[in-house]
Parts: C-alpha cells; sequence; structure tokens
C-alpha cells in the first residue's frame, strides 16, 4: 500500500527536477513579451482592397490592399498593406504571405512599419469564409 505513494513522490520529485529549467524560462514572457492578438472579419469592396472590423487588443477598423501573384490554380502568393484603425493602437503592417484557395487558409507575416507597436513581429492567419463575398475572418499575433 505504501510502494504506490512512495514511487509518486519520487515520481513528482524527479517532474519537478526536469520543469525547473523550464519554468525559470518563463520570467521572460512575463516582463511584457507575451504576444498580443486582433481579431479580423473584412470583405473584399474591389480594386484588391479589404474592409472590416477588429477586435481584442486593437478594436476598431481595418483596411487592406493587396496584390496577389498566382503560383497555381491551389497557391497564390500575397502582399497586402493592413491598415488598423483603432485610435492609440492604430498600425500599418504590410504583411507578405500565401492564400490556399481549397482550403481558403491564409498565413501571412512581417512586422509593424508605424504606429502602435512598431517594429514587432506580426503572424496573421485567416480563412475564407464566405466565398460569394470574399469575406475573410482571423487573428493577427503581435510579437513585440
Amino acid at each position: 500500500m505504501f510502494k504506490p505513494i512512495h514511487l509518486t513522490a519520487a515520481g513528482a520529485a524527479v517532474c519537478a527536477a526536469v520543469t525547473a529549467p523550464a519554468i525559470m524560462a518563463v520570467p521572460a514572457l512575463a516582463d511584457g513579451a507575451a504576444p498580443t492578438y486582433v481579431s479580423f472579419d473584412k470583405h473584399y469592396v474591389g480594386d484588391g482592397q479589404f474592409d472590416g472590423t477588429t477586435g481584442g487588443a486593437a478594436p476598431g477598423t481595418v483596411h487592406t490592399v493587396c496584390n496577389l501573384a498566382p503560383n497555381n490554380a491551389v497557391l497564390v502568393r500575397l502582399t497586402c498593406d493592413w491598415q488598423i484603425s483603432a485610435g492609440e493602437r492604430s498600425f500599418d503592417a504590410p504583411l507578405t504571405g500565401i492564400l490556399n484557395w481549397p482550403t481558403g487558409n491564409v498565413v501571412m507575416n512581417g512586422e509593424i512599419a508605424s504606429g502602435w507597436q512598431a517594429g514587432a513581429q506580426v503572424h496573421e492567419t485567416g480563412h475564407l469564409v464566405n466565398a460569394a463575398t470574399l469575406e475573410f475572418a482571423g487573428t493577427i499575433r503581435i510579437q513585440p
């Protein structure tokens, strides 16, 4: 009866010894380096432009101007200028990435060129939610 308890205590000691170095690395994130997230929902308005709304860390509006360069019938290279209008949290971020037409998934990367958190890395993930209106929704992760 005491043997399982003894093994559990020994297992906990080993677990603590193994995870202690990882826990000591966490304070870097606690110092403000954690990412912030901005949600978006936008639709096509013509001429490679999209308009919509944002939420999360920067509630407001989004306007993107995109240039497309198809690789093939499946993948399209994108270069988009993201303009987020959210008061003191407004920013402009030129991003590049890929649109996968069959899945509707978009992934883009870049950095904030001006405004709130200028110089921070940006990772955008979106998804086509309405093919008829070319409506995309997703998240912008900002990593200082």
